[in-house]
């Protein structure tokens, strides 16, 4: 396997792994701004 196939590997897991950890933050945020929503009632 060439190098430039290697690194192209690598940099798809790696932005893979970079959306699931966005997804998962938002998600926190959505929690968070749902708690912070019902304390400001």
């Amino acid at each position: 396997m060439p190098k430039n196939e290697l690194t192209t590997l690598s940099w798809q897991l790696f932005q893979e792994e970079m959306l699931q950890k966005l997804q998962s933050c938002q998600q926190q945020i959505k929690e968070l701004d749902v708690r912070h929503a019902h304390i400001n009632q």
